[in-house]
């Protein structure tokens, strides 16, 4: 099998014989994680059988499904590449798999052996992990980066057991989604033996879902024959009815279905599908390839409690994301409140569904074509908008009937187990989160290593802890900051503006996104906003430091150092407000000024000596900023451009040191010319010697005392020199 594999394909029988022997099989269920996006575990698989799902999870923290493997393809390559990452994505079966797996050790053992056996298949592998790895970037960029978002096209409709109103759902969202968006809506009649959507809509057709799913097995179905199976029911809605009687009900395969989903996805804004009761095996599959699946529960009482409880726990197994999952109550009384409901497994119960009037029924006729404005149809709309985020353009009914039917926002955010006489609750794990003190330190340990110049180790720690607290503005802020940085602008602007939805004061996150954006006023609304609550809390210094950021984006550096300077009188230990203080200074070029106020820092990181060292470097201090960057490269050698900076510093003092030489050669000739001695003090300033360098200047003024360029260097250098000394004082006496 190894041989029809791209990984492997280069390989000769001998070597593939030798690659075989580390390879275990290994069995996973569907829904089993193989591993976790940030985990670190090395070992590389290959799929015998099944299908496998790679999910990554953009800087918004929304996942996305990146690649769908099959037979003979492999992933986990990149512990290979790169030993010391952690996994970039999370692999999950999405079929009972068999997977050959090498373990870690083994192929380690293996690449790096050295044997001409080894050399061979290391140099061929790592030639097609690199073919491989161009590819998969292009692809997961793509994808990350686009504007596109798949969530909520295909949506699932299920529960435990019939008569929980699933069709009524269904043909309902479908119809409102049709007409009142409008959309083009796609109704799959998946009940294959009562079809009860099919005879809801009063269709009779020879051609149905089953049917659909045989003709499917060719893989190459046009767009004709795909609509040939379709029946138009009006300008946006169309329906793939379940077949005309239980005699014709064939059993519909999982892979077909998937095939059939595919081929239709692409002709239709949402596709609805209406599932029988219960579990199975289709059932799941509709459930994994959908990005929204509504279970409806039926009245609230021990039996059907009993029943959710099950069907939760077997669905459970499958770890579907629970973002992807609204759990919606039916056939209860009116007047129940929501703080009583009980919380299914772990998803939270999204809302009440009304009782559905009885006021006759007709064959053909749905409750949306028949009572438009009835309370279930207002609550379907309210779904619509606030789990669809769509909007009305036809016939919106009444809305002032909605929010009675809903949980409120504290309720939806609450993730409680249920437990009951003859639950489980072992098998059901508590919660993880971070207390808002405990996030307060969290984060303040991650901006404290993006300040000090790790941003790397920053964005990874923000990316764990966002995992924890996908509510928390600050964090997306922070993110959005260190995109910036990195110059991901496109991913920048989404994670900010996340930050300011879930906090609209969000001040600093108004302040970067109006800077990339180049929208001035959203700038000058953050500076209003961090006014305002300076107003309220004038000594915090936090806000002070804040203000400045928000002036420096305004090019008002006189204001922003203002603003820095009042932060640091409150809280002189103040590292992030000093900092900022330098930078500001360097603005108007008064780097002097700047480094004194980076010296007063103790315990310097990277990022201070490399500011150090630029400052020196622009006045002319060479010595000072080599000396500057190498204290930075002890800490962090691949630190920004430092590399290159110390670089050229070197190649320059080599140079200097070269012309030092030369003139001191020419003086052994010609000791009596003034300009020598006065080029070669020069010379001697410009890599930090001064001693010689005055030694040089008194010289060429014993050789002509009227040198008036020497005198004047010469004064510069002691004046200069006692300015220090008058400094070290002070800082003595200080102490």
């Amino acid at each position: 099998m190894l041989k029809n594999i791209s990984l492997f394909s280069d390989l000769t029988d001998q070597e593939i014989v030798e690659v075989e022997k580390i390879f275990v099989r290994v069995e996973y269920k569907r829904g089993d994680i193989i591993f976790h996006e940030g985990d670190f575990s090395r070992d590389l698989f290959v799929i015998e059988s099944g299908k496998v799902e790679i999910i990554v999870r953009d800087f918004s923290m929304t996942p996305k499904t990146i690649a769908l493997l099959k037979n003979g393809d492999f992933f986990g390559e990149m512990a290979i590449l790169d030993r010391s990452a952690p996994r970039s994505g999370t692999a999950k079966a999405l079929q009972n798999c068999s997977l050959l797996t090498a373990p870690f050790e083994s192929y380690e053992h293996l690449l790096n052996g050295d044997s001409n056996l080894s050399k061979n298949i290391r140099g061929k592998i790592m030639k097609a992990l690199s073919i491989r790895l161009r590819e998969t970037t292009k692809k997961t960029v793509a994808l990350l980066k686009s504007g596109q978002q798949t969530t909520h096209k295909i949506i699932t409709i299920a529960s435990p057991r019939s008569g929980a109103g699933k069709t009524t759902f269904a043909t309902t969202l479908a119809q409102i989604l049709s007409k009142e968006v409008p959309k083009k809506t796609l109704l799959i009649d998946l009940d294959v033996f009562f079809a009860d959507a099919t005879f809801l809509l009063g269709i009779y057709s020879e051609k149905s879902v089953c049917s659909l799913g045989s003709e499917i097995k060719h893989d190459n179905i046009k767009q004709d024959l795909l609509f040939s199976y379709l029946i138009k029911q009006d300008e946006n809605f169309y329906v793939l009815p379940g077949p005309k009687s239980i005699i014709d009900a064939d059993e519909v395969l999982a892979d077909d279905f998937i095939k059939m989903l595919n081929a239709l996805k692409e002709h239709f804004d949402y596709i609805i599908i209406d599932t029988e009761g219960g579990i199975n095996n289709l059932i799941i599959n509709s459930i994994e390839a959908s990005d929204l699946t509504f279970f409806l529960i039926e009245r609230v009482d021990f039996l059907s409690i009993k029943n959710s409880i099950r069907y939760f726990h077997a669905l459970s197994k499958f770890n579907f994301p629970e973002n992807r999952i609204s759990v919606f109550l039916t056939k209860i009384p009116e007047d129940t409140k929501t703080e009583s409901l009980p919380k299914i497994n772990k998803y939270p119960v999204s809302g009440v569904l009304p009782n559905v009037a009885d006021r006759g029924r007709e064959y053909g006729k749905t409750i949306f074509q028949l009572f438009p404005n009835d309370p279930y149809c207002t609550s379907i709309r309210q779904i619509v908008q606030s789990l669809l985020k769509e909007n009305f353009t036809r016939g919106l009914g009444d809305k002032g009937l909605l929010s009675r039917f809903f949980s409120n926002t504290k309720e939806k955010k609450e993730r409680n187990f249920m437990h009951s006489p003859g639950s489980d609750p072992s098998v059901e794990l508590p919660t993880l989160e971070i207390t808002e003190s405990n996030l307060g330190i969290l984060f303040q340990e991650s901006k404290n290593q993006l300040i000090d110049g790790f941003k790397e180790e920053a964005q990874a720690k923000i990316r764990n802890l966002l995992y924890f607290c996908q509510d928390s503005p600050k964090l997306y802020q922070l993110m959005g900051e260190i995109l910036i940085i990195n110059g991901n602008v496109s991913e920048a602007i989404i994670v900010l503006k996340k930050a300011i939805k879930l906090d609209p004061a969000n001040h600093a996150a108004m302040g970067f996104l109006g800077q990339i954006t180049s929208d001035p006023p959203l700038i000058e609304k953050g500076v209003s906003i961090a006014l305002g609550k300076l107003e309220k809390t004038p000594s915090f210094p936090d806000l002070l430091n804040d203000l400045g950021n928000l002036y420096i984006l305004q090019e008002k550096v006189p204001e922003a150092i203002e603003a820095y300077r009042k932060a640091l009188k409150i809280n002189p230990n103040f590292r992030e407000a000093r900092i900022n203080l330098a930078i500001s200074l360097g603005e108007i070029h008064d780097f002097e000024a700047g480094i004194k106020e980076l010296s007063f820092i103790g315990k310097k990181s990277v990022r201070i000596w490399y500011l150090i060292g630029c400052f020196q470097h622009i006045i002319g201090h060479f010595p000072e900023a080599f000396e500057a960057y190498s204290q930075a490269m002890e800490l962090k050698p691949d630190y920004h451009d430092l590399q290159e900076r110390i670089e050229k510093l070197r190649t320059y003092i080599k140079k200097v040191e070269t012309l030092i030489e030369m003139h001191k050669e020419n003086l052994e000739v010609n000791s009596k010319y003034p300009d020598l001695h006065f080029n070669l003090a020069n010379l001697y300033l410009f890599i930090g010697k001064q001693e010689e360098a005055v030694s040089e200047l008194r010289e060429a003024l014993k050789l002509n005392p009227g040198y008036k360029e020497a005198k004047q260097k010469l004064a510069l250098i002691e004046s200069k020199f006692r300015g220090s000394n008058s400094d070290e004082a002070a800082k003595s006496k200080k102490k």
